[in-house]
């Protein structure tokens, strides 16, 4: 999970340096940004004048991969089924006094994440080096997740916070192997 999270930091960070780089075709706007993997509550006490929240509100299993075997050959792994987990992530702007750079930068952040619809092993070891993640052989996806403004609210209201522009990602399958030798095998046979 942590894995994931911080490939996705990775690539909201890389994508926000970028983003102040002027064009070739004039000025961009370029706010000093931070961009952390924190609660969007918290990160009202930070200083930073502009910046982007990413946090995972919710880990549940994959109804599509759950108790599935993994896919390559029948029989292959003497393991039960992977455990096969969907992320949900927010993504928060955060400005002070002009709501136009907040704007700007959740923008930045979105097209980063549209242009990368899946985390690829180069991905992952541009984040973090060697990882399980980058091995595994489905591809982990991120998807927009449209949210109605009552589903939005009702979130915000949990967090006890006023709300602030946001967007929901949902990230799938997230495989994390057993350490258990499937039933039926004895330790020698696996």
């Amino acid at each position: 999970i942590a894995t994931v999270s911080q490939t996705l930091l990775f690539l909201l960070q890389k994508a926000v340096r970028e983003a102040a780089q002027p064009p070739p075709s004039g000025p961009a706007p370029s706010p000093a940004a931070a961009v952390k993997l924190i609660c969007p509550t918290d990160a009202a006490s930070e200083s930073t004048s502009y910046r982007l929240t990413l946090f995972p509100y919710q880990i549940g299993l994959n109804s599509a991969r759950h108790n599935q075997d993994p896919p390559g050959p029948p029989a292959a792994s003497t393991s039960p089924p992977a455990l096969a987990l969907t992320l949900r992530y927010l993504l928060t702007a955060h400005g002070k006094n002009d709501e136009s750079n907040s704007q700007w930068l959740l923008g930045c952040a979105m097209q980063a994440l549209h242009d990368h619809p899946v985390l690829g092993p180069a991905d992952i070891r541009a984040a973090l080096g060697a990882s399980e993640l980058q091995d595994q052989i489905e591809r982990v996806s991120i998807t927009p997740l449209p949210m109605t403004s009552d589903e939005m609210s009702r979130l915000w209201t949990s967090f006890q916070a006023p709300y602030r522009l946001s967007t929901a990602y949902e990230v799938s399958a997230l495989l994390i192997d057993s350490d258990r030798v499937r039933p039926g095998l004895t330790p020698s046979e696996a």
